[in-house]
């Protein structure tokens, strides 16, 4: 009996004992199954943002790939405006620094009386039918006499040569104008002769400037062999010359602290004296 209480015993206890491992490893297992399903759904969700933003990025790149084309030619157009508004104030600055008046048109006319007066006639005729263009043309033409006025002075030689070659150009110009309006074969022959004649007034020009730039050389030559063959001796020199001006300087300095010295003497006299006289009651 004994025995059979205690076999009881024994299967009751490893019921229980069972009992409670199924109870204990069951939620272990559900658990288990839990966070791996939550892993896998988050691990999912990082593929699909991060195709989410490699797709974006995609997009971006191709949509500003495709601005770029438009974006230069917008900035291209703007750049070529902007020159041309400059260009254009510029040109509208210079003709309003300029103002017509009756002495600078008396003083155009009277100079291509002189010198072209075949130019005349087409300043008449635009005068009277093109006002602005009729300006403008004085205008240059008033430059140009201030500008060979001013060659004269400096140069007479060059102020012939200048002069002429105004003078062919202008000619060209009409010659030129009048074969525009109706071709013939004299006025070709005598266009030709003045750009022929234009030609060997710019050669001339051109040895002129040359003579005067040979000139410039050989002065530039001079002074540098001068300064290379004696260099010592013009260190000296300079320095000489800064030490004079130095000495010049030092006399006068010293007259000046002379005559400060004496004021300052001539004074001490009349403050000392003033002081005995203060000393004189307290020594009584």
């Amino acid at each position: 009996m004994g025995r059979l209480l205690n076999y009881r015993a024994r299967c009751a206890f490893m019921c229980v004992m069972c009992g409670v491992l199924v109870v204990v490893s069951a939620p272990t297992i559900n658990l288990s199954g839990g966070q791996d399903k939550g892993a896998g759904k988050q691990q999912a969700d990082q593929q699909a943002a991060k195709k989410k933003a490699d797709e974006k990025a995609r997009n971006a790149a191709q949509a500003a790939k495709n601005r770029k084309p438009n974006t230069d030619k917008q900035q291209f157009t703007s750049t070529a405006a902007k020159a041309k508004n400059n260009k254009t104030t510029r040109a509208n600055t210079g003709s309003r620094a300029w103002k017509m008046t009756a002495e600078n048109e008396n003083t155009a006319l009277e100079f291509v009386r002189k010198n072209h007066a075949e130019l005349e006639e087409l300043l008449i005729y635009l005068k009277e039918n093109r006002k602005t263009q009729y300006e403008r043309a004085i205008r240059d033409l008033y430059r140009a006499h201030q500008r060979l006025t001013l060659i004269k002075q400096r140069d007479p030689k060059r102020h012939r040569l200048e002069l002429r070659a105004w003078k062919l150009d202008s000619r060209i110009e009409v010659l030129a104008a009048r074969i525009a309006m109706q071709d013939s074969e004299p006025l070709r022959k005598q266009l030709r002769q003045a750009v022929e004649q234009h030609v060997q007034v710019k050669i001339a020009l051109l040895k002129d400037d040359k003579a005067k730039a040979a000139e410039r050389l050989r002065k530039v030559n001079t002074q540098l062999q001068k300064y290379q063959q004696s260099q010592e001796a013009e260190v000296d020199r300079q320095i000489n010359l800064l030490t004079r001006e130095t000495k010049r300087r030092q006399p006068n300095r010293r007259r000046a602290n002379d005559r400060s010295n004496q004021a300052d003497k001539s004074d001490s006299p009349s403050k000392s004296g003033s002081a005995t006289k203060s000393k004189k009651p307290n020594d009584k």
